[in-house]
């Protein structure tokens, strides 16, 4: 009887510190970020599927001024990668960037790569921001992501 409860006592101190290590380590850790530019001539397919969606009112993301015009060869755009760590032994659900707009930031783009990071693992996030030609592409991102239905920000600053 007494192994019992010593092996009963032994398990329950186990799941304490699983539990304990579980809500310390739950956050996200971000590892880099980096931004690139890219002249919205050379991505005109996409200029101008963001333009007829900022003309329709149709646009999956954000607006920050009025839409974009026909000229590509006048915007450029920043793509921000923020790659991430996991170390929780809970996955991170709803990841989702925005950036803090910036004079000259016409429109945010819709992440296709936000979601889910599982637990114990690695990922990356993107964030596609439409911008006036030669505005600078330091800014700041918000990163927001859950665990437990808990919902968490990390400020991360993007140099260029």
């Amino acid at each position: 009887m007494r192994i019992l409860a010593w092996t009963l006592f032994l398990i329950t101190i186990c799941v304490g510190l699983l539990i304990a290590y579980s809500l310390y380590a739950a956050e996200l850790g971000v590892t880099h970020a980096e931004v690139r530019v890219v002249p919205a001539g050379e991505l005109v397919t996409q200029f101008q599927a963001l333009h007829r969606a900022s003309q329709e009112r149709a646009l999956l993301g954000r607006q920050f001024q009025e839409g974009p015009t026909d000229d590509p060869d006048a915007y450029e755009f920043h793509i921000y990668t923020v790659h991430l760590r996991n170390n929780g032994l809970i996955p991170a659900d709803w990841v989702r960037l925005d950036v803090r707009p910036e004079p000259g930031d016409v429109l945010q783009a819709e992440s296709e790569s936000a979601g889910h990071l599982p637990a114990m693992s690695s990922g990356e996030i993107q964030l596609m921001v439409l911008a006036q030609r030669g505005t600078g592409a330091s800014r700041q991102l918000s990163l927001t992501y859950f665990i437990w239905s808990r919902s968490y920000h990390i400020p991360v600053n993007v140099q260029q």
